[in-house]
């Protein structure tokens, strides 16, 4: 069998945080389906291009991943469920796969042109009118295909990065929309067909589960943000009465899926239940 890993890039002291709070949940599962964990604790950019640090990484001449074929790259806020499968036995070895966040809600699948323009990827004749969204914060690849990734880095570079006006250069959230990889991923990789669709349950989305199951965000978040700040700084008694509905609600959906993306505001990661 060949040699795989998991991979996570932790390039500063906030990621380490974020990672520490879901690692022993991918310790549980490496032990459960005889991976590695490797992290790499600087980046390949040296910042200037942190989403694209982990693509990078699985190049040849990286040590850290020497000897590793098989790698399944996971952004550092997903947390895996106890009883979740091995993933690597739903993936097509050739292929990059992922799963389609656009078939998680509340996406318009008429507006998903419009959203690749909105990170100046353009949709031309090879796929003029796409109806997909792939994410790729739950990723399985051979690092054989690393190459792609070089390559669709410097188109990136090149051609994408470019399109950016100053004015929006100067909008206080283009940090995102300017760096991101994903949208451009997802478009060029579909264009390839280079893809394979994993299960939604690997890699199911937080934000989007909240809207559809009507609960109410924001003291959702309050709750969690009380136990990000007090825990260890109250009794747990207490803060466990302060923070139950939160609490109850991410064990609830961490219950309905294998790997659990938090997605923005972190703080719904001092709830989860290898967490605490």
């Amino acid at each position: 069998m060949s040699k795989r890993a998991i991979l996570a890039i932790v390039p500063d002291v906030r990621q380490s945080r974020i990672l520490a709070r879901v690692i022993p949940s991918w310790q549980h599962y490496a032990r459960r389906h005889d991976l590695e964990i490797i992290t790499v604790e600087r980046s390949i950019t040296r910042g200037r291009h942190p989403y694209w640090d982990r693509w990078l990484t699985i190049q040849d001449g990286v040590p850290e991943v020497a000897g590793i074929e098989e790698l399944l790259l996971l952004d550092n806020d997903i947390f895996i469920a106890t009883n979740a499968p091995n993933i690597f036995e739903q993936c097509d070895p050739s292929k990059i796969n992922v799963v389609e966040e656009s078939a998680q809600a509340p996406w318009n699948r008429r507006k998903i042109p419009d959203y690749y323009r909105t990170f100046h990827v353009e949709p031309d004749c090879r796929l003029k009118d796409p109806t997909k969204v792939f994410n790729f914060g739950v990723c399985v690849l051979r690092r054989q295909n690393g190459y792609l990734f070089q390559g669709l880095h410097q188109k990136w570079l090149n051609s994408i990065r470019p399109r950016f006006t100053d004015p929006e250069l100067k909008q206080r959230d283009i940090f995102f929309r300017l760096e991101a990889d994903g949208p451009f991923l997802s478009y060029e990789l579909q264009t390839q067909m280079m893809i394979n669709t994993l299960p939604g349950e690997f890699n199911f989305f937080l934000p989007p589960w909240l809207k559809r199951t009507r609960v109410h965000r924001l003291p959702f978040l309050v709750q969690c943000k009380l136990a990000q700040k007090l825990t260890g700084k109250i009794p747990k008694s207490v803060l466990c009465m302060l923070t139950n509905h939160a609490h109850l609600t991410i064990r609830h959906v961490a219950g309905q899926c294998y790997f659990l993306h938090v997605a923005g505001s972190k703080s719904p990661l001092w709830l989860l239940p290898d967490a605490e």
